[in-house]
């Protein structure tokens, strides 16, 4: 009997320890997330946008830090990096290779400092550079200014969803990539800031707008003119308008940037807060970022301050043109 006993005992410790086993070398739970589905912060594509990034050569006040993961276990990761400069829309590039599991991190005042702008990451093959769908990449950027205002975001991911994504042309050293809800993913048209606090609260507001396409042989395309309109708590909304050229719009919510009548300082009154929604009147879509702060934050005890991406209320269609070559790395 007691050897029967023991022998149950065995048994069902190496079950268990078989399981355990099992468990520790399956896949991960749950459903990934599978395109078509909605260009997000939260999941993992074939094609990162990293919305705003600083540096500066001479003042680590005003610096980034741009990380990039490739999260599958089991292939390596091809990423052609593009960084755009908000000042003349002009691209610098490099590869980046990555192995199963891999992370990475730079900082843009080492690899592109005195700029400011937006980054594209896409996912290539490793032969001749031409894209592909590798919906693995997950990412986030730190960002801190001069001026205080600092964030941490969440990079933009857009799967592919075509099997062969791009078409892609080896004589022509190029290839097209269509944000068309066919090969990737549709990308934003209707930006929102949830939560703009008051000016009169003392608080500092500012959104940076970058376009999703272009021409990455040469420049990124034009945000083009906005218009968007302020909410306040009353749900009172007052239309406004921005046209500033350039592949990235910034501007403050104050009285001097977003012309509402009357201004936002008396629409949105001290101890209140509101929200903003906007677009771009020209074709193709826009990401966002958004920091706050609030002036005296180290004596004030109800301060709060950091930076978020925008939320997407609509979705449009937009396109890269981009130089394909083999990865150097």
């Amino acid at each position: 009997m007691a050897t029967s006993r023991y022998c149950s005992r065995v048994v069902l410790t190496l079950f268990a320890l078989t399981v355990l086993f099992a468990t520790a070398k399956a896949a991960d739970p749950g459903i990934p997330p599978a395109p078509p589905t909605a260009v997000s912060d939260q999941k993992a594509g074939s094609i990162l946008f990293y919305p705003f990034y600083s540096s500066s050569s001479t003042d680590p006040a005003s610096d980034s830090r741009i990380a990039v993961t490739n999260s599958s276990t089991t292939n390596f990761a091809f990423v052609h990096i593009f960084l755009v400069s908000a000042a003349s829309c002009s691209v610098a590039d490099f590869f980046s290779c990555f192995t199963p599991a891999q992370t990475t991190y730079f900082l843009t005042s080492m690899m592109d400092p005195g700029t400011s702008g937006y980054i594209v990451m896409i996912a290539v093959n490793g032969i001749n550079g031409c894209p592909e769908k590798f919906n693995h990449l997950i990412g986030d950027g730190f960002v801190k200014l001069a001026s205080g205002l600092h964030g941490n975001y969440g990079a933009e991911a857009i799967a592919a969803i075509a099997d062969a994504p791009a078409v892609c042309d080896d004589t022509a050293g190029a290839a097209l990539i269509q944000f068309d809800g066919i090969n990737y993913e549709l990308v934003p048209k209707v930006l929102a800031l949830d939560s703009v606090p008051s000016i009169g609260d003392g608080y500092n507001t500012r959104i940076w707008v970058a376009r999703t396409g272009g021409n990455l042989f040469a420049s990124g395309g034009s945000v083009g003119p906005l218009f968007g309109v302020l909410y306040n708590d009353a749900e009172q909304g007052l239309s406004f308008s921005i046209n500033n050229p350039g592949c990235i719009v910034t501007f403050a919510v104050n009285d001097t940037d977003v012309r509402t009548a009357p201004r936002p300082s008396i629409h949105i009154p001290a101890n209140s807060a509101g929200w903003i929604r906007f677009w771009t009147l020209s074709p193709g879509g826009i990401f966002g970022f958004a920091a706050s702060a609030k002036a005296g934050l180290a004596d004030v005890p109800d301060a709060f301050a950091g930076g978020r991406n925008l939320h997407k209320l609509r979705l449009t269609s937009d396109a890269y043109l981009m130089p394909i070559f083999p990865p150097t790395c």
